[in-house]
């Protein structure tokens, strides 16, 4: 099978990974939470239970899905992906079991659904809050005695499927509010797995930008390609809202407009150009570099919220500096302070 990039050196540990050359994707874990997220996966892989990913839109619920399956007894067999949210709802029994040949108009011949083609394997379920609660009640049937029965069919059809499943919303509160059903979701947490946002694991934003640049070559048939000191700097103070979808796409592009041996910060998103304050070497430390540190550093956690305020005011202001110090209410001189200090500047903006 293809091997995989692992990276598990944090602080000089290392983790038991003797099993990881097996997983396809890419499970980038330097990070201390996703050092744990991996041990939860190692731990859980062979149990055959269901497993619940929770985390926010683009953090990689669908690549810890993935290694789940691959460090598991199943992991020869298929590994089959929907996203529940993309299924109309009056195709939800079809696409999930199939359907017999005059089930319905149209169906001219019999159908597999997708437990039968994940048979023996592993079926992801991406997005599983987006089921109404009939298609609910249905998948709970199939987990609790795995076999259903096709759309049309009066004969059942037993399959030995293990179930992953995902979601970015609060399933608790749903059950609470009736939107989704208290036995499912007890079900499928049997096991579960919480997927720390990006901006919580600083520790792995130039390694994952490292090896998607490396992707992002490998496809287009580039030379060497690397990050400079700038641009890795903002990548490294950017709070990721997309998290690491919103990373590789930001990667993937500077790759592509680039035509240096290195990507430079004028190869980035205008997202991180614009919003991203760049200091200089011998002021990492003093403006919060220490972020990159799994901790959460409050100073540089500040002292972003402030680079953020000032650049908000001088936009609205026009870049005149008296009147976005009455704005802010401090003094001109310690508004110039603060500019020389974060480097903000007004170069894409005229002179004052």
């Amino acid at each position: 099978m293809e091997k995989t990039l692992c990276v598990v050196d944090h602080e000089n540990s290392k983790l038991d990974v003797k099993d990881a050359c097996s997983v396809r994707n890419h499970l980038v874990c330097r990070s201390f939470g996703m050092q744990q997220v991996f041990r939860s996966v190692q731990a859980i892989a062979s149990c055959g239970l269901p497993v619940l990913v929770t985390g926010e839109t683009g953090v990689g619920k669908g690549v810890a899905a993935r290694a789940i399956h691959d460090l598991g007894f199943g992991a020869k067999r298929p590994f089959v992906c929907v996203n529940c949210g993309s299924i109309p709802q009056h195709l939800v029994e079809s696409t999930f079991f199939g359907h017999e040949r005059g089930a319905f108009t149209g169906a001219d011949r019999r159908v597999k659904g997708l437990f039968e083609a994940a048979q023996g394997g592993t079926l992801f379920m991406d997005e599983i809050g987006e089921l109404d609660l009939s298609a609910q009640a249905a998948l709970l049937r199939v987990l609790d005695a795995q076999c259903f029965y096709r759309v049309g069919a009066n004969r059942e059809t037993h399959v030995d499927v293990r179930i992953v499943a995902s979601t970015n919303r609060d399933l608790t509160t749903m059950c609470e509010e009736g939107r989704f059903r208290k036995d499912l979701y007890y079900r499928l947490a049997a096991e579960t797995i919480q997927v720390p946002a990006l901006r919580e694991r600083p520790d792995d934003i130039l390694p994952l930008a490292k090896e998607f640049v490396t992707q992002a070559i490998r496809c287009s048939g580039r030379g060497f390609c690397g990050l400079d000191d700038g641009a890795s700097q903002a990548l490294l103070r950017y709070d990721w809202p997309g998290n690491v979808r919103q990373l590789r796409h930001a990667v993937e592009r500077a790759v592509a407009v680039s035509r240096d041996q290195n990507i430079r910060l004028h190869h980035l998103p205008g997202f991180l150009v614009q919003t991203t304050a760049v200091l200089p070497l011998r002021d990492r430390d003093a403006a919060g570099m220490s972020f990159c540190r799994p901790t959460m550093d409050l100073r540089s956690r500040i002292q972003r919220f402030e680079i953020g305020i000032i650049r908000e005011a001088l936009d609205k202001t026009g870049w005149n500096r008296s009147a976005c110090a009455g704005l802010l209410g401090i003094p001109v001189r310690t508004l110039s302070r603060k500019m020389q200090m974060y480097q903000i500047d007004n170069e894409l903006n005229g002179d004052e």
